[in-house]
């Protein structure tokens, strides 16, 4: 018998704007504080939480005009919230029940279990990326069979760049020497 997965709340807030935040957090005031019998005791208070709300509200109305100190005034009480909120997430995680409509009413987001991995570049290439010396690139091939390909690589439409290969699994490092006679326009 497999066991139902646990829901996690979605507690990464680092990245997301001032105002963003400030908008998480009233939905999850609104919504912990109001379902009592779900979550009867959460380790941030409600008017603890309400007042750092507000200060962060007046926090982003003071940032607006740009001074430094405004800003990271308001940047340091966007961390407060972030640190109550994630205390709330996990408190929300563990009483929750692994019902979904309980912990919606929370306010919180669920991270999706589902991960979809990236889309290949093309049918061929899964990805490119610089390589470790200046000149190359690492290509790495969705699958590859046979003996050749080659790779052209056209910088502003002027010139043409040929590549040698060193081949390690689906993983080739493609070291560039420019073609310098014989340039074609497409």
């Amino acid at each position: 018998m497999t066991q139902p997965k646990s829901i996690k709340a979605s507690v990464g807030f680092r990245k997301l704007s001032a105002g963003d935040v400030l908008a998480r957090a009233n939905a999850v005031l609104d919504g912990v504080y109001t379902a009592k019998d779900d979550y009867p005791n959460p380790p941030v208070d409600q008017a603890t939480l309400k007042a750092q709300i507000d200060a962060l509200s007046a926090g982003i109305t003071a940032a607006l005009d740009g001074g430094k100190k405004a800003v990271t005034a308001r940047e340091h009480l966007k961390e407060v919230v972030i640190k109550s909120l994630g205390q709330l997430g996990h408190y929300v995680e563990a009483n929750c029940k692994d019902d979904l409509q309980t912990f919606l009413k929370s306010g919180f987001q669920p991270i999706s279990a589902v991960r979809t991995p990236a889309a290949p570049l093309s049918e061929s290439i899964r990805k490119i990326v610089p390589g470790k010396n200046s000149g190359q690139l690492e290509v790495t091939l969705v699958s590859h069979t046979g003996n050749g390909f080659a790779v052209q690589h056209r910088r502003f439409l002027s010139s043409i760049f040929y590549a040698n290969f060193e081949a390690n699994h689906n993983l080739y490092v493609v070291h560039h020497r420019s073609a310098t006679s014989n340039h074609q326009r497409w």
